[in-house]
């Protein structure tokens, strides 16, 4: 099914940007030593202080698979730093096979088909 290629949004609660940052180098470090799917995998700073744009692409949904198991236990950790009124939908480039798509629709997904691409 091809390449699987994200981009989410974050945004720290007041007062947790430090330790969203923190959370962020251990997310990269994590994906680096047991990611071996993944191509791509980092955060850039976004306008706002304490935003960030997380970019991911992994080989194939198998891959995007293996990356949130991976990284599954760092999510709740996350999930307390971040804040829920500054929401956006996480942009999922490429055809995800159903149980990719499973999982991400748990981050309240929006899927974009590829039209032509390489």
């Amino acid at each position: 099914m091809g390449t699987i290629n994200c981009v989410g949004t974050l945004y720290a609660k007041a007062g947790s940007e430090e330790a969203l940052a923190s959370l962020l180098n251990e997310f990269v470090d994590t994906v680096q030593a047991g990611d071996p799917g993944t191509l791509a995998f980092g955060f850039f700073e976004g306008d706002a202080p304490g935003s960030y744009y997380a970019v991911e692409i992994y080989k194939s949904s198998e891959d995007a698979l293996g990356h949130l198991a991976n990284v599954g236990p760092l999510f709740p950790r996350l999930s307390e730093l971040l804040d829920p009124d500054k929401y956006e939908q996480l942009q999922v480039f490429g055809d995800p096979s159903p149980a990719l798509r499973e999982q991400y629709d748990a981050f309240d997904a929006v899927y974009r088909a590829p039209y032509r691409a390489f």
